[in-house]
């Protein structure tokens, strides 16, 4: 009998390495009782930014580092074990640099996993900024675009763009490392065209380097970034929000020519609930509501490719619908202050 269980237990030995990918949960269980060990490896669950020096990865059980190493080259001062692996970096990597991670782990069963993953360091110099004007229509060459008043100095790396007709899980940009100081105006490129060249990111101090036909409208105003396709992001009724690293939304804007067409996007409604939460947006009177609705949106009626949808830069923002206006008919102002002509349907 004894040589029997021996026998037994050697043959799972032997064959659960060549068999491991077909076996069901419970088979996993049943072996992980005979030989006394788990033979599921642990998972990755997340990670956050913590700071220019310190990255937090996050694993399903507690873990031990093998090997860790990151792309570009980051020297790595010490990692800290558990089902937290915090990775100490010797110098200050900030700003929203964009890194590749690849950690390998072992858990106390001998369990490996192995994680690569594209990253962003921590930017902790986040400017004060507003969303001031937006084109919701293209026109080749003119594109659609959001445009940034920035309004204290700092770098605009890791912020991430939302928007609700497109989806609230993936942003549709995600900014580079970029400078920006006081009184600039950053315009966000939301498509690019395959037949026309030009299309340069203008990421340091030279903002004449896009040279395609209606990235500015006007020579050497603004600085020019681009979403990299030639694909629809914006539309008529919309929430666009920008997000930091921690979720946060730092601002939004919601807008609207439909209540029809609203009310059928049940994606409105979840943006602007989250904005609502965040106090980013507040009915007419400037109250918070559970979620603002269609009669709270900015009125995007008569937008076109030079009739855009305009923050009113004389006033001070107050996250409501009146902050907004569609301007007149070749009033958009890219790159610069904001036509003050009101467009009358």
């Amino acid at each position: 009998m004894a040589k029997k269980i021996s026998f037994s237990v050697f043959w799972i030995c032997a064959v659960f390495s060549s068999v491991v990918g077909l076996l069901s949960c419970n088979d996993e269980t049943a072996i992980s009782h005979v030989l006394g060990v788990s033979v599921q490896a642990p998972v990755w669950t997340g990670f956050k930014v913590v700071s220019g020096t310190q990255i937090d990865f996050e694993f399903s059980r507690p873990v031990n580092v093998l090997q860790a190493s990151f792309k570009p080259d980051a020297e790595i001062e010490q990692t800290i074990n558990g089902d937290v692996v915090s990775v100490i970096f010797t110098k200050n990597h900030s700003g929203g640099e964009r890194l590749t991670a690849d950690i390998l782990v072992v858990d106390d069963d001998g369990n490996t996993l192995n994680v690569l993953l594209p990253l962003r360091t921590r930017n902790d110099r986040v400017p004060d900024f507003l969303i001031n004007e937006l084109r919701l229509e293209t026109s080749k060459p003119k594109t659609e675009f959001i445009e940034l008043a920035i309004k204290s100095d700092g770098n605009l790396g890791a912020l991430r763009v939302f928007a609700a007709s497109t989806s609230l899980t993936d942003a549709i940009y995600e900014f580079p490392p970029v400078e920006v100081k006081s009184g600039d105006y950053v315009i966000l490129h939301l498509r690019t065209y395959p037949d026309q060249p030009g299309y340069i990111d203008e990421l340091g101090s030279n903002i004449a380097l896009a040279t395609t036909v209606g990235t500015s409208d006007t020579p050497v105003y603004g600085r020019d970034l681009f979403v990299p396709a030639n694909v629809k992001y914006l539309h008529k009724n919309d929430v666009v929000y920008i997000v930091d690293q921690d979720d946060a939304i730092c601002d939004a804007v919601m807008f609207s020519d439909s209540k029809t067409s609203w009310d059928k996007n049940g994606n409105f409604s979840k943006a602007a609930e989250l904005l609502a939460k965040q106090g980013a947006w507040f009915n007419a009177a400037g109250e918070s509501v559970k979620t603002p609705a269609f009669e709270d949106a900015a009125s995007s009626i008569g937008e076109t490719a030079t009739r855009t949808l305009c923050r009113n830069e004389a006033v001070a923002d107050r996250n409501i619908a009146a902050d907004w206006y569609v301007t007149v008919v070749s009033g958009n102002t890219p790159g610069k202050k904001n036509n003050t002509g009101v467009y009358s349907p």
